[in-house]
């Protein structure tokens, strides 16, 4: 007898255990719906809800799905299977309100049909006046001008690329203007818009390599002599200027001064000397850009120029 009562223990354990798991929640509910939205002229909002059956027990045919708005209930509408929407109208006085979704639904159970309510989480949904549409290029190179579209841009707006700030102008409220700072090329970098109180997306922009012309394309120097070498970047320098960095395989040959293009600029020019006769090149380097050679003769006399 003993025995009998134990296993009969055991077997309601089991059968509570399957009655738990068959009751677990079946329908999972997700917000679909941002938690900003840009103000718009409609005054209408989508709020959205994905949710997944899991449980095969569950009619999908008597889900009924609603979002209630401020203490007020509405039916969403199916779009796909699992995504459920409703058009919402903000009241003209107000700029946020709480709403939650709840999903109503059959489900076949080893007791018979049962019909489950289940309830989300309360959310917050809250407009701006404040955001970026987009840019008008998705690709540049380094000094390349994008301009930024939305609304409510005010001064004290920055375009961050890469985490890192960027001069910024404030064209009007629906436009800002900003260069892509020199970065290494062939990549895409994310573009957020900041100021004090928020950070928000704007994009991803993809940074070309930027092209260094130099007048003349070589140089013949004579021995003691300098020559002008001017450098011209693709695009107007950004930031805090382009530093080039030059190297040469005639080291002991000629002298060659720092090389820099100032903010808003797009060239500057060097005076290269000639220390002794040799001929080699001047390999020109800078972030973002691609490498430029410029071929280099110092000479004495005029043969071992030729």
């Amino acid at each position: 007898m003993a025995f009998v009562m134990r296993l009969s223990r055991r077997l309601g354990l089991v059968i509570a255990s399957l009655v738990c798991f068959s009751g677990c929640a079946h329908v999972h509910i997700k917000n679909a719906t941002p938690e900003v939205l840009p103000v718009n002229a409609s005054g209408v909002y989508p709020l959205a809800m994905d949710f997944s059956v899991l449980n095969s027990g569950v009619n999908e045919r008597s889900i009924v799905a609603r979002v209630c708005v401020d203490g007020r209930a509405f039916p969403m509408k199916r779009v796909t299977r699992g995504h459920y929407s409703y058009e919402y109208r903000m009241p003209a006085d107000r700029v946020s309100v709480p709403y939650f979704f709840e999903v109503n639904y059959s489900r076949q159970t080893d007791a018979g049909l049962q019909h489950v309510h289940e309830k989300s989480p309360t959310y917050q949904l809250s407009l701006s006046d404040h955001y970026a549409l987009g840019m008008d290029t998705q690709r540049g190179t380094p000094g390349t001008v994008v301009t930024v579209i939305g609304r409510g841009f005010r001064e004290g707006d920055t375009i961050y690329v890469d985490d890192q700030a960027v001069e910024t102008k404030c064209v009007s409220s629906t436009a800002l203007r900003f260069r892509i700072p020199p970065l290494a090329a062939d990549r895409r970098y994310s573009v957020e818009l900041g100021n004090a109180k928020e950070t928000l997306p704007v994009g991803k922009i993809f940074v070309d390599r930027g092209i260094i012309k130099t007048s003349p394309r070589a140089l013949e120097i004579p021995v003691g002599k300098s020559a002008e070498l001017v450098i011209g970047l693709s695009c107007s320098a950004p930031g805090d200027g382009v530093e080039i960095d030059v190297t040469t395989d005639i080291p002991d040959a000629v002298v060659v001064p720092d090389m820099f293009v100032r903010n808003g600029k797009s060239s500057t020019t060097v005076a290269i000397e000639g220390v002794e006769p040799a001929r080699g090149t001047l390999f020109l380097r800078a972030d973002g850009f691609m490498e430029t050679a410029v071929p280099i003769v110092i000479y004495g006399t005029e043969p071992e120029k030729r």
